[in-house]
């Protein structure tokens, strides 16, 4: 099988995962797709890819990408879903879901919710969304390569990265939970 990984994330953190029980072909890119490698895949996974599919490369595609998103869909769609689930007071998790022609709206495979509390950071609670991330993709693997498993639907709240703007984070994504709690 022919597995292109898109973002950087997917290739750093899912090429062991995806190794470690075939020897399937990967592909990794950050750029925007091409036709020429649409065609040329089986699968695609999205992990961090900062470029929307358009519906006309989602068609040509053999069957729908997977995104790993780490937000508790339908919460959170969109750019930055860990600060907007401490800001808006959402739940906070990781999803797989499948990529459709509206953004973070794809059918549900798998989700986890993580619960944290306001001793982390930005950063840490990132780091975290991450780590179950990759478990949740570990553990559903097999029914994703093989194209067998049941979604549910999903629908949600969304932000743009320009979003974020406004909030004044003097200390970036090291900024403590906690003093989000104000913009609720």
């Amino acid at each position: 099988m022919k597995v292109c990984l898109l973002g950087e994330k997917a290739f750093l953190d899912l090429t062991p995962i995806i190794h470690d029980q075939f020897p399937d072909t990967i592909f990794n890119t950050i750029e925007p797709l091409t036709s020429k490698i649409i065609d040329n895949m089986d699968l695609f996974i999205s992990y961090g890819y900062r470029h929307i599919i358009k519906k006309e490369m989602l068609n040509r595609m053999n069957r729908p990408p997977i995104n790993l998103h780490i937000s508790l869909l339908p919460w959170n769609r969109g750019a930055d879903p860990n600060l907007w689930s401490w800001i808006d007071n959402t739940p906070k998790g990781v999803t797989i879901h499948l990529m459709d022609s509206e953004l973070d709206k794809g059918e549900i495979i798998a989700q986890r919710q993580i619960e944290m509390d306001t001793t982390y950071t930005l950063a840490t609670s990132y780091e975290r969304l991450c780590k179950e991330m990759e478990r949740l993709f570990k553990e559903n693997w097999l029914s994703i390569r093989f194209n067998n498993f049941k979604t549910f639907p999903t629908m949600g709240s969304y932000h743009a990265s320009k979003d974020k703007e406004s909030l004044n984070l003097t200390d970036g994504w090291n900024t403590p939970v906690s003093m989000l709690v104000r913009f609720k």
